[in-house]
């Protein structure tokens, strides 16, 4: 009976400790068997650098497509300025990652990614294809500051 009573008014510490012990054991449980689950593959290097610059790619796509009117009328606009000026940025990290894997199939998924056998030069073009990256989405931030809209108008 003193359960009931103590369950009636406010929630005792105990209680909401073992309720979050309780949710940090389910979220270890669900997000935690992919680490340990030896069919899956890590995340490597050469599929984020492909996904990222997809994932760019497209929104530069729509923002072009949705601004199209405007910028062809006025090119010298700051927001299309700026979206050509990801786009030119988005083309030469396409091309150092073609470079990187030696392999222009990878970014569509129709072959593998190769990367260069020796470290130290696999290790100074994955520098430089971060920096292009990061090139990358810093003129999509820009894109968007400016005005660009990726989505659908």
């Amino acid at each position: 009976m003193r359960i009931i009573n103590r369950l009636k008014g406010e929630a005792p510490a105990a209680f909401v400790a073992v309720g979050f012990m309780l949710l940090i054991l389910l979220y270890a449980n669900l997000y935690g068997c992919a680490a340990r689950n030896p069919a899956s593959k890590p995340y490597t290097f050469e599929q984020y650098s492909r996904d990222t610059i997809r994932g760019l790619g497209a929104f530069l796509v729509q923002a072009q497509a949705n601004h199209l009117a405007d910028c062809t009328a006025k090119p010298e606009m700051p927001l299309c300025r700026a979206i050509n000026i990801a786009i030119d940025i988005h083309e030469a990290a396409k091309q150092m990652l073609i470079s990187y894997c030696a392999s222009p199939g990878f970014l569509a998924d129709t072959e593998p990614c190769s990367p260069p056998e020796s470290a130290s030069v696999r290790a100074a073009k994955q520098e430089e294809l971060r920096r292009k990256i990061g090139e990358l989405q810093t003129a999509k931030v820009e894109a968007e500051a400016a005005g660009a809209k990726g989505g659908k108008p």
